[in-house]
């Protein structure tokens, strides 16, 4: 089974091309709980879509709402 590192979550973020991320990287990059996150998007505080019972993230939105240039 292949872990992925909280840097390499990051870097999913930062320097990733999907236009979609994980709970996890965007927890790994806000440096808070993957369940905080999920909350975040339940609360459409993050702009989130649901797969099946999957949460993702829009990227952009992600960086936009930790104020990060990208």
């Amino acid at each position: 089974m292949c872990t992925k590192t909280n840097s390499d979550l990051i870097a999913e973020v930062t320097e990733g091309v999907q236009a979609v991320v994980s709970p996890k990287a965007a927890a790994a990059f806000l440096d808070c709980h993957e369940r905080t996150v999920t909350r975040m998007c339940e609360q459409g505080k993050l702009k989130a879509v649901k797969v099946m019972s999957m949460w993702r993230i829009n990227r952009r939105a992600l960086l936009d709402f930790a104020g990060v240039e990208g």
